[in-house]
């Protein structure tokens, strides 16, 4: 039975049946095909089923230990693993993974040597199996240790069965060693390898983007969305190539069609919002920044910029008191009421509300002192900009004068 077939019928079940049963290498595929989904919720619950049934099982005992380490559980996840068979394969790459995010490293290269001598032999012939080796190399490739997993990749026959992928995690690699040559005739293998490889035309057109081939890049990306016309990548290398030759509605169409289909990614929203600002769209602005900041996880320095855009939006259209009350949500420590005064001032002044700039900066002219170098610098920077606020804005004048005295 396919695993399309098992994840039905496991669906099927837990909706109808009061009383079901798998065995474990079944609830395994599944477990796996939600997690290669990036079903987090339903893999963790699929988890908790297939442990009620086959409770002792080894391999269900592993994924638990992995779910738990994801999870910042490290302590119970290696308490599981030391009850387990020592010589099992998936416990001996739990304990490798171990030993090299606490950087012992040399721990980590005697059990992967192990593993991969007993995988292929000391001396490889034509019927070996290379695909620990990949497994083996993504370990290092995940602890940036980009070179070692060139180095394990090295040996595997350009015919190995999991040819395109090695092809591509060398490409990764190589990438981040900023070999972008060499990165670039390793992804144009794979897709030699196999001409429908969506993630290998998503990662040439990032090559390409990021070395300034934006021709390329698009042409790269159109590949991958004919075979795959809602992959995420290529949708947004899609977005930036078009940004980056000035094809603003033919970016402003990826948006739309990316946000269809992405509802819960917030950067190419958030990019698209300032994009419809330099247009003068606000109305699709609001509507593709109220997306990205709903989207944006908490604490993400991105959050503030989308607020600043949000805000900007708004003096924009006149209404510089909600304005201000979205500017206000960056305050913190690191931007603090001040600084954010004197932001709302230039985006009061920008859309032509001078009043209100002037209100912003005089409510902050008792502080501007020598102490105060930011606030100072950027009051006067503001000032110079728009030397008429000088009249306007009396106090925060007279502020300015006695610094520029005390310093003379």
């Amino acid at each position: 039975m396919s695993r399309k077939h098992i994840v039905e019928q496991y669906e099927r079940l837990i909706q109808t049946a009061p009383r079901w049963y798998l065995d474990v290498n079944e609830l395994l595929d599944v477990y796996e095909y939600y997690e290669d989904e990036g079903r987090l919720a339903d893999a963790d619950l699929c988890l908790r089923y297939a442990l009620q049934l086959h409770p002792d099982d080894e391999m269900l005992l592993v994924k638990q230990a992995y779910a738990l380490r994801s999870n910042g559980r490290v302590g119970e996840a290696t308490a599981l693993i030391d009850r387990l068979n020592p010589d099992l394969l998936e416990v001996r790459f739990f304990k490798a993974e171990e030993a090299l995010a606490a950087f012992r490293l040399d721990e980590a290269g005697r059990i992967f040597r192990d593993i991969l001598v007993e995988s292929v032999g000391p001396t490889p012939g034509d019927g070996a199996d290379w695909g620990l080796h990949l497994d083996v190399a993504e370990c290092y490739a995940a602890e940036g240790l980009w070179r070692e997993a060139l180095h394990i990749l090295a040996p595997v026959p350009s015919d190995a069965p999991d040819a395109r992928n090695v092809r591509l995690l060398r490409a990764e690699c190589l990438c981040n060693l900023n070999d972008i040559p060499s990165a670039v005739e390793e992804v144009n293998a794979a897709i030699d390898l196999d001409p429908y490889a969506v993630e290998a035309w998503g990662m040439l057109a990032e090559l390409q983007y990021e070395t300034q081939h934006y021709v390329e890049a698009q042409e790269s990306a159109q590949y991958a969305l004919a075979v795959d016309a809602g992959d995420e990548k290529a949708l947004r290398i899609s977005f930036f190539a078009h940004i980056a030759q000035a094809q603003r509605s033919e970016a402003l169409a990826v948006a739309r069609q990316y946000v269809a289909l992405w509802p819960d990614e917030y950067y190419l929203p958030m990019h698209a919002g300032q994009l419809c600002l330099t247009l003068n769209n606000t109305d699709e602005a609001l509507t593709f920044l109220r997306r990205a900041n709903a989207t944006c996880p908490a604490g993400n320095p991105d959050r503030n910029h989308i607020l600043a855009l949000a805000a900007r939006l708004q003096a924009m259209k006149g209404d510089c008191e909600e304005s201000f009350r979205t500017l206000l949500r960056t305050c913190s420590r690191t931007n603090p009421y001040d600084m954010v005064c004197v932001q709302m001032a230039a985006l009061a002044v920008e859309s032509g509300n001078a009043p209100f700039a002037c209100q912003r900066l005089e409510e902050v002219s008792g502080h501007i002192t020598p102490q105060n170098g930011q606030l100072v610098a950027s009051v006067m920077s503001l000032l110079s900009t728009y030397p008429a606020l000088y009249a306007a804005c009396p106090s925060t004048a007279s502020a300015l004068r006695r610094i520029n005295t005390s310093v003379s």
